[in-house]
């Protein structure tokens, strides 16, 4: 009988199937890969971005919440004349059906109207100087931080008292916490000595994403001024009836437009571009995990099906079925940890061009990195254990027998 190198055989049958492997097809992957962690960091991010900017609060709870704009009046010269008609419109919108509370402002959260001036009178301070009505804070929905808000006494008698948002607190009195401010008596440059009597949370009047600004809240009609706006809180589910409130707006101060506007759909425009930019790069993400996903698959099944001779040979001499699911998975691993690793250094630098897009989130933050390499490793060796499985199943003696 003659003598068979069995060493040369099997080499010979590994080297067969080491060389019809597809070298261009793993430099894809590497590329794929490497472009799959870009958009999934980038995608991650703005999602990441988007959710801090829906969630965090505005300082009121704008569900059930209207504004009522009324226009047509007297102009900004008749101050003490609107804030008569502005009193009697904050009496009327009482009467409205189902309204639980009526609160009113110079300046009320989700309009576009802005402060009379300044933090400070000369405006030296960046900020808002806001008339409201009594328990404001507790009809729109905020909650104090600390002290109590305006009685009807206090604005009834425009009392020198004041509210300031922690903002405010920090610019007049640093270091001073909220409790210990109760009861203070501040001095503005041009502003009267007022007692604080309540701090309270920034309220983003613009909407999501409205930067902290410091806030001085006074009685209403301290400085009389032009007012068109209130605010209602209706029971849940209802809306404001519309032509109720014109009718008694017409009886009470006479012919003027009304409009009735959902804080919810003010709010609206303000989460309208995060929310687009994070469903695109989100959708776009998917779309490179799953060509990532495929790639890989195609690559370990066309390795799988180049090296069944050699891996029959392997079961033959004792390689168990988790062996030779190792090989495989760990073989199409290799293109894709070096494309994660190259997307992930280029990532670092890449994702400063969405940083101006970004809400309270660092474009560089390692736990996003990780999650990303995981989930981009994860995909892969999801798409490499399929034809792994399948290769672990192979029967020695049949795939021998072929050759």
């Amino acid at each position: 009988m003659a003598y068979v190198p069995v060493t040369a055989v099997l080499q010979r049958g590994g080297r067969t199937g080491r060389q019809s492997r597809l070298p261009g097809g793993r430099i894809l992957l590497a590329i794929e890969s490497a472009l799959g962690v870009l958009l999934v960091l980038a995608a991650a991010l703005a999602i990441r971005s988007f959710t801090t900017l829906a969630t965090e609060s505005l300082g009121y709870e704008p569900r059930d919440l209207y504004r009522v704009s009324v226009s047509g009046g007297p102009g900004r010269s008749a101050a003490a004349q609107s804030l008569l008609e502005y009193q009697e419109l904050l009496r009327l919108c009482r009467d409205v059906s189902n309204v639980i509370a009526v609160a009113g402002a110079d300046a009320v959260p989700t309009s576009n109207v802005t402060a009379m001036r300044g933090f400070s009178k000369d405006r030296t301070i960046r900020g808002g100087r806001y008339e409201v009505s009594a328990g404001f804070f507790q009809i729109v929905g905020g909650a104090l931080v600390a002290g109590r808000e305006f009685t009807e006494e206090d604005v009834q008698t425009l009392a020198p008292v004041a509210m300031l948002n922690e903002a405010g607190l920090a610019l007049v009195l640093p270091g001073v916490s909220p409790r210990e401010s109760i009861g203070r008596v501040v001095s503005l440059k041009d502003e009267a000595p007022r007692t604080i009597l309540g701090i309270v949370p920034q309220v983003r009047r613009y909407g999501h994403g409205d930067p902290d600004e410091a806030a001085l809240y006074v009685p209403l009609g301290n400085e009389p001024a032009f007012y068109g706006e209130a605010l209602l809180r209706m029971t849940p589910g209802v809306a404001p009836p519309l032509e109720q409130i014109r009718q008694l707006v017409a009886a009470r101060v006479g012919p003027r437009t009304v409009r009735v506007t959902s804080a919810e759909a003010a709010l609206e425009p303000s989460l309208r571009d995060p929310r687009f930019r994070a469903v695109l790069l989100g959708t776009m993400a998917l779309c490179a995990l799953l060509l990532a996903g495929a790639g890989l698959y195609a690559i370990a099944s066309f390795d799988v099906s180049q090296q069944r001779h050699e891996m029959g040979v392997r079961m033959t001499l004792g390689a168990s079925a988790r062996d030779i699911q190792r090989q495989v998975i760990l073989g199409a691993l290799r293109p894709t940890l070096l494309g994660v690793a190259c997307g992930i250094v280029g990532g670092f630098w890449a994702t400063e061009i969405i940083e101006s897009f970004l809400y309270k989130t660092n474009h560089r933050d390692p736990f996003t990195l990780i999650v990303v390499a995981v989930v981009l490793l994860s995909t892969a060796a999801l798409a490499a254990w399929i034809p792994a499985r399948r290769a672990s199943l192979t029967d020695p003696a049949v795939v021998l027998r072929a050759q």
